[in-house]
């Protein structure tokens, strides 16, 4: 089959439309229920930089505790497969603030699409899930995100 010009432009046309309308047909069909959904919040103004939050995330999620280079548990560098939630403390101009990053659990999560075992699940009530008996420790979640 030979295309001329007009008919290849129309082509193009219809798949670039189609590529725009997928992702939000995708939402409206089977997003998160924002009436049953769940969030947390976190006021910078009131943190300061305890770890509560970063311990309690991990003894509810079943995560080890970790020990950075001096020797501190709980004290993490970075975001990893055990630690979901870390604070950070930044100083800039004088001012210091403690920082919280974790886990955004994105409508369209990268990491969950990523998953070659789908050990990453994005749940109907919003977060995404990790099950750690499923994961093979390829890391492709974490470029991903």
């Amino acid at each position: 089959m030979s295309l001329n010009r007009r008919q290849f432009i129309k082509l193009a046309g219809l798949g670039v439309g189609g590529a725009l309308i997928s992702p939000q047909v995708a939402l409206a069909s089977g997003g998160v229920d924002a009436e049953n959904g769940m969030a947390m919040l976190y006021d910078t103004t009131k943190c300061i930089g305890c770890r509560a939050c970063q311990n309690a995330c991990k003894d509810w999620n079943g995560n080890p505790a970790e020990a950075d280079p001096s020797g501190l548990y709980d004290a993490p560098m970075e975001l990893s497969a055990d630690t979901w939630t870390l604070i950070q403390l930044y100083e800039e101009n004088g001012t210091s603030s403690f920082v919280k990053h974790q886990c955004m659990h994105c409508l369209d999560p990268a990491c969950a699409s990523a998953c070659p075992v789908h050990a990453l699940q994005k749940t109907a009530q919003g977060p995404v899930t990790y099950d750690p008996k499923r994961c093979i420790g390829c890391r492709y979640c974490m470029i991903a995100c």
